[in-house]
């Protein structure tokens, strides 16, 4: 085996380019391993966990592009880090002189005029999640229920320093928009005034508003009747669903008996596992999945669960690139994304992580989540299905079982399929669930009790 690696200094490219030229390198002959990435200190930390950086890389600065290669011998590496150069300039090429690329959602509607691939319905959507807003929208046309409009506001939107100004305005649009009957509000707990000012939009309206503040306070109707509160993404589009269209009865009863499903079928996996596997492992490409899996693991008490995207007051993972006991990794964090593609495009990393996370004897359970759609992967399942039986052999070459449960936020129009999303991960053994929430309430009951 050898390690080689090639430094361009102060070289950018874009990061699907890189993620392409890397994806050709390591289909070369003989070529284990390959990594083109902007020498961020996250990427060589990730590249010095592989065992691929050298010392000449270690010294390299956020502005150098860094290629490495895992080959099977130096002739292969040699021969491979000089068609680095040549690959480059094609894929920038094709970047530079590819297709119309529109400008405004207009134009690129008119491209793609079937782009909108969940159902056309009486609920309104104003988001500062991003799957957030995915996650709903799609368990919400899984029950057949559409959307009149989806608005993203941006993270940053409900902090104090804005002070909400896109929800609001997105919410007092809704409301006179005459298409929409529910409206739905998603984001991870504003700032207090924030939180007052959108309440107050709130009544103003006859609207029926169903709000997750994300974990946040339940007891926040405080006189508002048309106020509908909730605490997770899952019970969001539930309630939802069931304020648009009354005949699908009654919520609570689906989510008792969906809670007791999940007992059950935790109760016949956990005899599969040995004593000394105690911990669970979250791999999100999703950060709102991540948070939404934590405040149910927090209410379901298991506790401390660290990661690098914590609840408020939560435990900060000391290096995201390592777990610690319960962990829970966002791996779209800016600390993952500089210099590389998000993984909701590029599986690499998170495949890495799956297979580090295998190597530990105390890890029970890995929680993954697969989204699908036009800006992501062609598809995810099947890299990450291989991923994990790869993790498998690790594990079964050690007589321990490793339990993979996963979801899948998507439709059947979506270009990658939800079902066959779904067959794919089950063929490779993966535990597949109806919704995030219910992926994440599985996993808190195998390692639990």
């Amino acid at each position: 085996m050898t390690i080689k690696s090639l430094l361009k200094p102060s070289e950018y490219h874009d990061s699907v380019s890189l993620m392409l030229v890397a994806r050709e390198l390591s289909q070369l002959e003989g070529i284990r391993d390959a990594a083109v990435v902007m020498a961020t200190e996250a990427n060589k930390s990730i590249l010095a966990d592989a065992g691929m950086l050298t010392p000449d890389a270690r010294e390299a600065t956020p502005n150098d592009l860094l290629i490495a290669v895992n080959a099977e011998n130096d002739s292969l590496a040699d021969s491979a880090l000089q068609k680095v150069e040549g690959l480059l300039k094609r894929k920038a090429s094709v970047y530079k002189t590819g297709e119309f690329r529109p400008k405004t959602i207009r134009g690129a509607r008119s491209q793609q005029p079937d782009a909108n691939v969940v159902p056309s319905g009486p609920v309104g959507i104003v988001s500062a999640a991003g799957t957030g807003l995915q996650e709903v929208c799609t368990l919400l046309a899984r029950r057949g229920v559409g959307i009149s409009q989806c608005i993203g506001t941006g993270g940053r939107d409900l902090k104090k320093e804005v002070g909400g100004i896109m929800m609001l305005e997105g919410l007092k649009a809704l409301q006179q928009d005459t298409a929409t009957e529910v409206l739905v509000l998603i984001s991870k707990p504003p700032a207090d005034e924030v939180t007052k000012k959108i309440l107050e939009q709130v009544a103003a309206s006859d609207k029926p508003t169903v709000v997750c503040f994300l974990g946040g306070d339940t007891t926040l109707k405080k006189g508002i009747r048309n106020l509908l509160p909730t605490r997770t993404l899952f019970e969001c589009a539930l309630l939802a669903a069931q304020t648009a269209r009354p005949e699908i009865g009654d919520i609570s009863t689906f989510i008792e008996e969906e809670n007791a499903e999940l007992q059950e079928k935790a109760n016949l996996l956990k005899p599969k596992l040995k004593p000394a596997q105690r911990y669970l492992r979250g791999l999100y490409s999703g950060g709102t999945l991540c948070y939404e899996a934590q405040v149910i693991w927090r209410d379901m008490g298991i506790q401390p669960v660290y990661s690098n995207a914590p609840l408020p007051g939560g435990e900060v993972l000391e290096n995201s690139m390592k777990s610690n006991q319960h962990t829970a990794v966002d791996l779209g964090e800016e600390e993952f994304t500089v210099g590389r593609p998000h993984p909701m495009i590029d599986n690499a990393l998170r495949v890495r992580r799956l297979l580090q996370e295998a190597q530990d004897h105390e890890v029970r359970v890995i929680l993954l989540d697969v989204v699908l759609g036009y800006g992501a992967h062609s598809d995810p399942a099947s890299e990450l299905g291989k991923a994990v039986e790869e993790a498998r052999r690790i594990r079964y070459s050690e007589k321990r079982e490793l339990l993979v449960v996963a979801s899948v936020t998507g439709t059947e129009d979506d270009s990658q399929g939800f079902s066959q999303s779904k067959s794919t991960l089950e063929a490779a053994d993966v535990v597949v669930c109806d919704s995030n929430a219910a992926a994440a309430r599985l996993t808190g009951l195998l390692v639990s009790g």
